[in-house]
């Protein structure tokens, strides 16, 4: 038997924060779809008013808190480097929701339907100041170089909106990248 250390403890916070902030988020998006005033519009309210996807976030923290309270006891168990292997469930869960089918098939192409109303330019606002995953501060994710919130914040550059070519054949007018601005 392993005792329970620091790992685990870490492991149950991230667990329980991550569970809190999926179940928030799901219920505060729910209960504004709920709302017929707010059709048409994205949800900035509550957790979603920093970051884009909290419930990806929570979801992330719940694996990679079971992990952690895994971790604890793997130099200890018969076949150490299977043990090992438990890792993959946190990676996995990031790979399906930062490139898989997470957030490609919320933003993207997916936001035209705020570009054909006004809600195109409230999108790109509200998208320069979020962060698309991890919960911060609008004013401290507005203020960071861009290259920090490609790379530590996961704002990829192939989830921005691009128009799509006018009828005529020109480009069209709309290529942005929220945290251009």
């Amino acid at each position: 038997t392993v005792a329970i250390g620091a790992a685990d403890v870490v492991g149950w916070v991230l667990f329980a924060c991550g569970f809190g902030v999926q179940t928030g988020a799901d219920v505060q998006k729910y209960r504004f779809r709920a709302d017929p005033g707010n059709r048409g519009h994205f949800c900035n309210v509550g957790l979603w008013r920093w970051s884009r996807h909290p419930n990806y976030y929570g979801e992330m923290l719940m694996w990679w808190g079971l992990f952690a309270t895994a971790a604890a006891a793997i130099p200890h168990a018969a076949a150490p480097a299977s043990g090992w292997a438990t890792l993959v469930s946190p990676l996995l869960t990031m790979v399906i929701l930062l490139f898989l089918s997470g957030m490609p098939t919320a933003e993207g192409a997916n936001l035209a339907t705020y570009y054909k109303t006004d809600g195109g330019k409230a999108w790109e606002e509200y998208a320069a100041r979020t962060s698309p995953v991890i919960l911060l501060p609008n004013a401290v994710y507005a203020a960071l170089p861009l290259v920090v919130k490609q790379v530590c914040f996961f704002e990829f550059p192939w989830l921005r909106y691009t128009a799509p070519e006018a009828e005529n054949g020109a480009p069209g007018s709309l290529d942005v990248l929220p945290c251009e601005a």
